[in-house]
């Protein structure tokens, strides 16, 4: 049998293996809470520069979009063969120039009680569906477009019989390399009444997302 001394010293011994065992998992659990720190740290760090990195691109880019302006005062005669030619304008408002690869766009007449199918089309015939490569620069207006309107059509759409949009989408490269869309949808709109806003070409909010989508 062990003295009494000896009894108290293994207590002693097994106190001390305890109080060494739980300072190490303090330490553990100290070290393993400054590891998730740092990797949440490094996670935010990481987020917050693909943000600038993306706020940066956006800065600089290219941005290019299209719009109709005014159309001349077109009063066809029926008993004519006439046509309204429209042009829509793209322009770059980015501060960088833009590779335009290509350019799709039609004149869709749309009888009144019906509505533009969810899917935009582009079939082959009057309008345009143009591959090109074409660097267009900050600022500087082009009409590559011409888009007709019978005579015939446009009284239907003077006498709201049918209703006239003009939509298509450009596919361009920014500075970046990156692949870009602009998607665009406008509503000849008619007013009347007491309405301060001219007759012409709206953009045409109601459309589809498919027609408007932009990246």
């Amino acid at each position: 049998m062990l003295p009494i001394w000896s009894n108290w010293a293994l207590v002693a011994v097994g106190i001390g293996a305890i109080g060494v065992a739980l300072r190490t998992l303090r330490v553990i659990e100290r070290q393993t809470k400054a590891t998730e720190i740092a990797a949440k740290a490094a996670e935010h760090s990481s987020a917050a520069t693909e943000a600038s990195v993306e706020a940066l691109i956006n800065s600089e880019r290219a941005w290019v979009m299209v719009e109709i302006g005014p159309i001349p005062d077109f009063q066809p005669d029926p008993n004519k063969v006439q046509f309204l030619w429209i042009r829509p304008t793209i322009k770059n408002y980015g501060k960088t120039p833009a590779r335009i690869r290509q350019i799709a766009a039609r004149a869709q007449l749309v009888p009144d009680g019906q509505s533009l199918p969810p899917i935009p089309e582009y079939p082959i015939g009057p309008g345009a569906n143009l591959p090109v490569d074409v660097v267009l620069p900050p600022s500087v207006p082009i009409q590559p477009i011409m888009l007709p309107i019978s005579g015939q059509e446009f009284i239907q759409v003077q006498q709201g019989d049918i209703f006239l949009y003009v939509h298509g989408f450009i596919e361009y490269l920014d500075f970046s390399g990156a692949k870009r869309h602009s998607g665009f949808c406008y509503f000849y709109s008619i007013q009347a009444g007491f309405s301060p806003s001219p007759t012409g070409f709206y953009v045409e909010l109601t459309a589809p997302p498919a027609y408007i989508e932009c990246t």
